[in-house]
């Protein structure tokens, strides 16, 4: 059996032509506060809080950052500058360190004078390695 796969789940649906939902909302938003005030304040405010307030909502509407919509990216910027950002380490007043455990040699009964020397022949490009053991009989 075969299913469909969703290709493309990152893209918004568009809504009112080349437009998803939060851009129709950033901008009808922004045109409805300029509605109101147009009513409410003088013609010459009213021309520059228009631009402004439509440079923002359009700003907010279509600017991507690093493929990011500016609204997550301000959020982001904005967390980045009020969090604390330096972390100390306290160090303990006394910290244990591992001790140092001392092995002692075993003890098989064979005098310390007895030596084992090992030589090392080489032959052919190979290593091998005899020993001559003293083990002090005769002397």
């Amino acid at each position: 059996m075969e299913f469909p796969v969703p290709q493309f789940i990152e893209v918004e649906e568009k809504i009112i032509g080349p437009l998803n939902f939060k851009q129709v909302i950033y901008l009808a938003g922004a045109g409805g506060l300029l509605f109101i005030l147009y009513f409410f304040i003088q013609i010459w405010l009213f021309a520059i809080l228009a631009v402004l307030i439509m440079g923002t909502a359009c700003a907010f509407a279509f600017i991507k950052i690093g493929g990011r919509p500016l609204s997550k990216f301000l959020t982001a910027a904005l967390a980045y500058s009020l969090m604390p950002r330096i972390f100390i380490w306290k160090k303990t007043e006394k910290e244990e360190k591992p001790e140092k455990i001392e092995l002692q040699k075993p003890d098989f009964g064979i005098p310390e004078e007895t030596k084992i020397e090992p030589e090392i022949k080489p032959k052919s490009g190979l290593q091998t390695i005899s020993r001559k053991i003293d083990l002090g009989v005769g002397k």
